[in-house]
């Protein structure tokens, strides 16, 4: 299946969101390791032929890795990742607050082992990808 992928523009605009909801400013400080970031998830998908919940760990891992924000990249790893699953006819299934767990599980193991860290989200996201329709 092709999927439509997010853009650098929904990564900045997600964020501007999170941001503004606590009164703050977005500031990004790594605009070319944002892009770099949700580029490979195409990546993933033509070179490693990765199934949507791999594609869904490349997407989440691309932003909230990146640091392409002063603050709020995790939350907006999981607003990006929302965003994709939706515009691509599903949505994930679960709670926000499991959801932002899962995240950053995934964030602390990366910098051990970011290999076991997919892994383990991918196992994590797989049950909870539902379709919209």
């Amino acid at each position: 299946m092709i999927y439509e992928y997010p853009s650098i523009e929904l990564a900045l605009e997600a964020n501007k969101r999170h941001m503004a909801s606590e009164g703050r400013q977005s500031t990004v400080i790594n605009k070319p390791a944002l892009e770099g970031g949700l580029a490979r998830v195409q990546w993933a998908a033509r070179f490693l032929d990765a199934d949507l919940p791999t594609q869904c760990a490349y997407i989440m891992a691309g932003v909230a890795m990146a640091h392409g924000f002063e603050d709020g990249n995790k939350r907006t790893a999981l607003s990006v990742l929302s965003a994709f699953l939706i515009k691509n006819g599903y949505k994930l299934g679960t709670t926000p607050p499991e959801a932002g767990q899962a995240v950053l599980n995934y964030v602390l193991q990366a910098h051990e082992d970011e290999e076991q860290a997919r892994a383990n989200f991918i196992r994590w996201i797989r049950p909870r990808i539902q379709n919209r329709f």
